[in-house]
C-alpha cells in the first residue's frame, strides 16, 4: 500500500516519510482519528516501507510488488503483527471458574460475564516476547495494536514496559481514536500522529477513480461517509449498506408523524434493523459471519449496532436542523432526502430538534454502558414520538 494511494492523509504521510528519510524512525507512534480515514492502511505502508526489498534510493515510498511488501500487506509476514481485540467471557460453575477467549474457546453457554472485545496482558506478553528478537525475515519488526484503546490496564501496564527501555530494529504502532482510554504515561512515550476525516469532494473522486459508480451515486456515497473513505469503498462494494442507511429514514418518518401507539413497535423493529446494518457494514465473508455467531458475541453485536444507529439517526435530526437554516446539499449528510428535510425543518423549532439529538446521544451513551438495548429503545421512541405528538 503506497502512501500515495491513501488520499487525504498528507500531513501525517508527510512526517512519517519525512522521519524515515532522516533515518529516525520511532520506536513508538501513536496514530489518533476517527475510524475508516486511513490509519491502519497507514501502518500497512510505514511496514512495507520499513522492510521493502526494491526501494529505491532516497525513497519515501514502498514498492508494493515485493515478496516482503505483499507478505506485509495479507498480512502473512513474520515480522510485522496486526494484534486485534478479542472476546473475552467467564462463566462460574460451582466453585471452579471457566474462561475463554474469542469464538470456539469461549465456554459453550451464555456466559454470566463479557467484557466487550478487549486487547489482554497475555496477547500482549506473547506479541512483546517476539519483539524482543531480531527480525527474521526482514530488516525491521512492526507491531501494530488495532483498537489501542482496548487494551486493559494491565496490558498497557506490560506494553509500557517496553516503551521505556525501546527494541532496537522494532517499532510498535497504537491505532486508536482518542488518547483518553490510554494511560497518559503510554501517551507521553509515543509519537503522537493525527489523521483528519477526508473532505467529501475528495472521497467522491476517489469514488469515481477506483470504482465503476457514477457521478451521482459517487456524490450520495460521499455525502453520507461523513469523510470516511473506508466507509464510502466499503458502501461502493455493498450496495446493501446504503439502501439499509436509507431505510433509517423510515424511523425518522415515524416519530414525525407522532404515533405513540406504535413506539414500541418502532424500538422492537429499530433493534433488528440496527443488526441488520451493522453485519452489512462490518461482516467481508463467511468465515466473519461464522465467528460472530457464537452465543457470546450477542452482547457485543447488539450494543455495537444500536449505538451505530443512534449515530445514523441523531445525523438526520443534525440535517433537519441544518436545514431549518437554509443549508445547501453541501452541508446536509442525507442529500438524497433534502427535500423532505427542508419541508420537515419547518415543522421543528430548534430547541426540539436539540432535544432530540440530545435524547439519542444519552441513550447510545447508556446502551454502551451495558444497559438493556431493547429497554433504553422503547424508552427513546415513547420519549421523541410523545414530544412530535405534543408539537402536532
Amino acid at each position: 500500500m503506497r502512501f500515495e494511494l491513501i488520499s487525504g492523509q498528507e500531513q501525517p504521510h508527510a512526517l512519517l516519510k519525512r522521519e524515515f528519510a532522516r533515518g529516525r524512525v520511532s520506536h513508538a507512534y501513536l496514530f489518533l482519528g476517527p475510524n475508516q480515514v486511513g490509519k491502519t492502511a497507514t501502518a500497512v505502508a510505514l511496514a512495507q516501507l520499513l522492510n521493502c526489498e526494491k526501494i529505491e534510493a532516497d525513497s519515501v515510498e514502498p514498492c508494493d510488488t515485493c515478496d516482503a511488501c505483499i507478505r506485509i500487506r495479507e498480512n502473512r509476514h513474520l515480522d510485522v503483527q496486526f494484534v486485534r481485540p478479542r472476546m473475552y467471557a467467564e462463566r462460574k460453575s460451582g466453585g471452579s471458574t471457566e474462561r475463554g477467549w474469542g469464538g470456539a474457546d469461549l465456554p459453550p453457554l451464555a456466559p454470566e460475564y463479557i467484557d466487550d472485545s478487549i486487547i489482554s496482558i497475555e496477547t500482549v506478553r506473547h506479541f512483546l516476547s517476539m519483539a524482543s528478537h531480531k527480525p527474521v525475515a526482514g530488516r525491521h519488526r512492526v507491531y501494530v495494536f488495532c483498537e489501542a484503546e482496548k487494551m486493559n490496564i494491565q496490558a498497557q501496564n506490560c506494553l509500557l514496559k517496553t516503551l521505556e527501555e525501546p527494541i532496537p530494529n522494532s517499532s510498535i504502532i497504537l491505532i486508536a481514536q482518542h488518547a483518553g482510554e490510554l494511560l497518559p504515561t503510554i501517551v507521553s512515550r509515543c509519537q503522537s500522529v493525527r489523521f483528519g476525516l477526508v473532505a467529501e469532494e475528495v472521497i467522491r473522486d476517489l469514488l469515481l477513480q477506483r470504482t465503476p459508480l457514477d457521478g451521482e451515486r459517487a456524490a450520495l456515497i460521499a455525502s453520507m461517509s461523513g469523510g470516511r473513505p473506508g466507509w464510502a469503498f466499503r458502501a461502493a462494494e455493498n450496495t446493501e449498506i446504503v439502501a439499509l442507511r436509507e431505510g433509517v429514514f423510515d424511523f425518522v418518518v415515524a416519530v414525525y408523524n407522532g404515533n405513540h401507539a406504535e413506539a414500541l413497535g418502532l424500538a422492537e423493529r429499530a433493534c433488528e434493523f440496527a443488526e441488520t446494518l451493522w453485519r452489512a457494514e462490518k461482516i467481508r465473508s463467511e468465515r466473519e459471519e461464522e465467528d460472530l455467531n457464537d452465543a457470546s458475541s450477542r452482547s457485543r453485536i447488539q450494543r455495537s449496532s444500536q449505538a451505530a444507529f443512534l449515530e445514523i439517526l441523531a445525523e438526520w435530526y443534525r440535517d433537519i436542523l441544518l436545514g431549518r437554516d437554509g443549508s445547501s446539499e453541501v452541508a446536509v449528510t442525507n442529500v438524497q432526502a433534502l427535500e423532505w428535510i427542508q419541508e420537515a425543518a419547518g415543522k421543528y423549532s430548534p430547541s426540539e430538534l436539540i432535544h432530540y439529538i440530545e435524547q439519542i446521544h444519552r441513550a447510545r451513551h447508556y446502551i454502551l454502558s451495558n444497559a438493556n438495548g431493547h429497554l433504553v429503545f422503547e424508552a427513546l421512541f415513547l420519549n421523541l414520538t410523545r414530544k412530535s405528538k405534543t408539537r402536532r
